[in-house]
């Protein structure tokens, strides 16, 4: 419902082109959202599903590694988060980017 309602305020300030791309790739995320669905309840499963896959030392590191850093900074993000808030509130006020408005439409459009 977001979506429509964003899609047609985007429509009617004159971005037909922007809307027309939005739509195509909101109807190939479709395909994203149920492949999952499809496979879970579509499709005949694996025959060993209690064998689990051997992997490389290496990715096996790098995964539990990156899995320790997923729960570390979500108990404890505050070292993170007042990192960025102190490098924010130090930077000089020039040195931030600003956000520009899109051009409108031609009127005539």
């Amino acid at each position: 419902m977001g979506k429509f309602v964003l899609f047609r305020e985007v429509w009617q300030g004159g971005y037909a082109e922007l809307v027309i791309v939005a739509v195509l790739n909101s109807a190939v995320s479709l395909y994203y959202y149920l492949r999952p669905i499809v496979t879970m309840f579509f499709q005949e499963g694996r025959q060993n599903e209690d064998e689990l896959p051997d992997l490389p030392w290496t990715l096996t590191t790098v995964l539990s590694v990156t899995l320790a850093a997923v729960f570390y900074l979500g108990i404890f993000p505050e070292p993170i988060l007042a990192g960025l808030t102190r490098k924010v509130e130090s930077a000089p006020a020039g040195e931030l980017p600003r956000a520009t408005p899109l051009p409108r439409a031609m009127p005539g459009r």
